[in-house]
């Protein structure tokens, strides 16, 4: 779906279609049809004639499967046992991970469908059920796939084996810090997929201050997140004078986009832009119905902050999920403050005039922020000083725009000190900060953070009288 098309119902079914093949289907279904494809092929085989296979028939049907009847009980009981076990097995780890999903985030679901050795599991299971009907199936008077039958046997045993292996994947999957530390890395990776887009745009416009500037405004169509940006599609379009044109994105990847929202504006020396590269900066523009961590990293770091925030807040109050969510902020704002080597684009492939507005290296400490306001709501002195702590290590290491941008949190930060109690572990971290950010060259703010540290310790002596 792109922006300029209108939203539809089948086009909602094709999207949510895609995504769940892309998300969790994708993978079952192949194995699901490996072990069909099997079933037939070895049912196949055993009638073919074959001399070394009608050997190796005769061979397990001296010792096992000795007729028909006993072949088709044997299967019968194998498949009526495997899917009753799986389907309770599913059916309690399910159960778990909405309790975890219940206690963290919603995110939790999310990562439980996108690891990919889950998804090889529950394809191995529902394939090999269907491996057993098959064979089942195949059964006549005439006919005992003793080979069939053996093979399901040793599958079947993988799959009890699998069953035992699940329960403990599944478990330690729902522990926070294996979620928060998967997503942290998944976000990493979407930063690195996003680079080759970074490469061929720019981050200012060029032609900001050309007097008469034709400008068109590109509006969308259709709502939803924008999940791509189809560069390639914008340059096949391009007239042959685009040195004295330029596309200034207003949106991003995962920027929300609702019906006739400003996307674009295409602005020209010349004339005013053709209306078909109004309609190709619209295809260009990939919408989806929901956000998706592959080119989106920032919605990775909305993910790690919506799991602090759940649970630094009321809602749950465990400080140690919020201080490993706190971790994984600060090391995002870390690999990212500095700048980034793009990628090294194709031979004949040049940059574009399309203007992208990145803006991920403030999210990670945006959310850090947010975390402070819900420690401050819960009243978690340890989660407060994670983040002012966090704020004032990465202090020295941020560029000039963001070390204003990060004084000004903290000066914000700290109102926060009258709704804490100062204990000994909050007092080393203020302390701490200081001196992190006069080392840092930040000597205002840490006086800021040592006068109101001196305030909170005033206060707790004049309580003492």
């Amino acid at each position: 779906m792109d922006c300029s098309r209108e939203p539809s119902n089948f086009g909602k079914f094709t999207d949510e279609l895609s995504r769940a093949f892309h998300e969790y289907l994708g993978t079952p279904t192949i194995i699901i049809a490996a072990f069909v494809v099997l079933g037939i092929g070895m049912a196949e085989l055993e009638q073919s004639g074959i001399p070394a296979v009608n050997a190796l028939r005769e061979s397990l049907h001296a010792m096992v499967f000795g007729n028909v009847e006993a072949t088709r009980e044997i299967l019968i009981s194998s498949a009526q046992t495997l899917i009753t076990i799986t389907s309770i097995t599913f059916t309690v780890l399910l159960l778990a991970v909405q309790q975890a999903a219940s206690a963290m985030s919603t995110q939790i679901i999310d990562q439980f469908l996108r690891r990919p050795i889950n998804q090889v599991l529950f394809g191995y299971f529902v394939g090999m059920s269907l491996y057993t009907l098959i064979t089942l199936a195949v059964i006549g008077p005439e006919f005992n796939p003793v080979l069939s039958t053996a093979l399901g046997f040793v599958f079947a045993g993988i799959a009890l084996y699998f069953l035992a292996a699940l329960v403990y994947i599944t478990l330690t999957q729902m522990r926070s810090g294996i979620v928060i530390h998967a997503i942290h890395d998944e976000t990493l990776n979407a930063r690195l997929r996003m680079l080759p887009l970074l490469a061929r745009t720019g981050r200012a416009p060029r032609l900001a201050g050309v007097a008469d500037l034709h400008t068109v405004p590109v509006r969308s169509r259709g709502d939803g997140y924008i999940s791509n940006i189809d560069l390639d599609l914008i340059e096949r379009t391009l007239p042959a004078g685009a040195d004295e044109l330029e596309i200034v994105l207003k949106v991003r990847i995962g920027s929300y986009v609702a019906h006739d929202d400003l996307v674009a504006e295409i602005r020209s020396t010349r004339t005013p832009a053709a209306p078909n590269l109004v309609e190709t900066v619209l295809r260009a523009l990939k919408l989806s119905r929901a956000r998706d961590l592959q080119l989106d990293a920032g919605h990775g770091v909305e993910q790690i902050m919506n799991i602090g925030w759940t649970s630094i807040s009321s809602a749950q109050h465990s400080p140690a999920a919020g201080a490993q969510a706190i971790h994984a902020l600060r090391d995002l704002l870390a690999s990212w403050s500095t700048p980034e080597p793009l990628a090294q684009m194709p031979r004949g492939v040049r940059p574009l005039p399309v203007v992208y507005d990145d803006n991920i290296v403030i999210l990670p400490l945006r959310s850090l922020e947010s975390l402070a306001v819900a420690a401050v709501e819960s009243r978690q002195h340890q989660s407060f000083g994670h983040v002012v702590q966090a704020i004032a290590t990465m202090y020295g290491r941020l560029p000039l725009e963001l070390r204003m941008m990060s004084e000004a949190m903290l000066l914000r930060i700290l109102r926060g000190l009258e709704h804490e109690l100062l204990t000994f572990e909050l007092d080393e971290a203020l302390k701490h900060a200081a001196e992190r950010l006069e080392a840092a060259g930040g000597a205002r703010i840490a006086e800021c953070v040592r006068k109101c540290r001196m305030q909170e310790r005033a206060e707790v002596a004049r309580m003492a009288r």
